[in-house]
C-alpha cells in the first residue's frame, strides 16, 4: 500500500505523432491522515491554474531545451488510495493553446533529463524519487558529448526546486495543505503501513540519455538545490 495522495499528471503529445507522453507528482501529508477526495472537492479553478503555470515556467527554464516537437496540452488531479485506485472523478485543466517548447536543435524524442526527488532524511525507505522530463536536454549543449555542462546541470536541478515550490504553492491554501512528496508502503507490520516524505532538495545528473547511461555503465556527477 502506499500513503493516499493527489497525484497531479501533466500531459504532452507529440506532434505529428500519435505518441504522448507525461509526467506526475503525489501530493499528501509527512504526518497523519490524509483525504485525496475532500482536497479535490475544495480544489479551486486556480489551483489548477497554477499548477499549469508552474509547469509553464519549467519550460521556459533557459538551462532546458525541449524538443520542438513536443506540446504541452494541461493537466489533470485525480485522488489516489492507498492502493492507487481513483477515489472520485479527477479534475482535469486543458491549456485553450497547447504550448510549443523552443529547442535549439540538440534534443532528440529518445532524450529526457532525470529529475531526482529526494527526501530530508536519507534513511529509511521512500526518501528517493525520480521524475523524466520527456524530450529534454541541456540548452546549448554538443548532443555528441556524453555529459552536461556543469552550469547547466545545476540551473536545471534549480528550475526544478522552484517547479516543486510552484506546485507547493498551489495546494497551500487547501484545508489539508499536502506538499509533494515521495509516496511508499511495504512497511513491517509493527510500523504504519504506508508513508510519505514531502520532496526537500532536487537532483539532476549528468548524463542526459539514460540509454547512454545504461548501455555505457556511465557514473553520473550529481547536482543538488534545495526546495525553496
Amino acid at each position: 500500500m502506499q500513503k493516499p495522495s493527489v497525484y497531479v499528471t501533466w500531459h504532452y503529445v507529440i506532434n505529428g505523432t500519435p505518441e504522448t507522453a507525461q509526467v506526475g507528482l503525489h501530493f499528501s501529508l509527512g504526518g497523519g491522515e490524509f483525504d485525496p477526495a475532500e482536497e479535490l472537492d475544495v480544489l479551486q479553478l486556480g489551483q489548477l491554474e497554477a499548477l499549469d503555470t508552474a509547469m509553464e515556467v519549467l519550460m521556459s527554464a533557459a538551462s532546458i531545451t525541449w524538443s520542438d516537437s513536443l506540446r504541452y496540452t494541461g493537466l489533470k488531479v485525480a485522488a489516489l488510495s492507498e492502493v492507487g485506485l481513483y477515489v472520485a472523478d479527477p479534475l482535469t485543466f486543458v491549456r485553450p493553446t497547447p504550448l510549443m517548447a523552443t529547442s535549439a536543435n540538440v534534443t532528440l524524442l529518445q532524450q529526457s533529463i532525470c529529475l531526482t526527488w529526494r527526501a530530508q532524511s536519507s534513511f529509511g525507505k521512500g526518501t528517493k524519487g525520480r521524475m523524466y522530463l520527456p524530450a529534454t536536454g541541456p540548452n546549448s549543449w554538443n548532443s555528441g558529448e556524453v555529459r552536461m555542462p556543469a552550469q547547466l546541470t545545476q540551473n536545471a536541478a534549480t528550475a526544478a526546486a522552484t517547479f516543486i515550490k510552484d506546485c507547493n504553492a498551489a495546494f497551500s491554501i487547501s484545508p489539508q495543505a499536502p506538499m509533494a512528496c515521495i509516496v511508499y508502503g511495504g512497511q513491517p507490520a509493527t510500523e504504519a503501513p504506508y508513508h510519505a516524505n514531502p520532496i526537500h532538495h532536487v537532483q539532476v545528473g549528468d548524463v542526459v540519455d539514460t540509454q547512454r547511461r545504461r548501455r555505457d555503465q556511465l557514473t553520473e556527477n550529481y547536482f543538488t538545490a534545495d526546495v525553496p
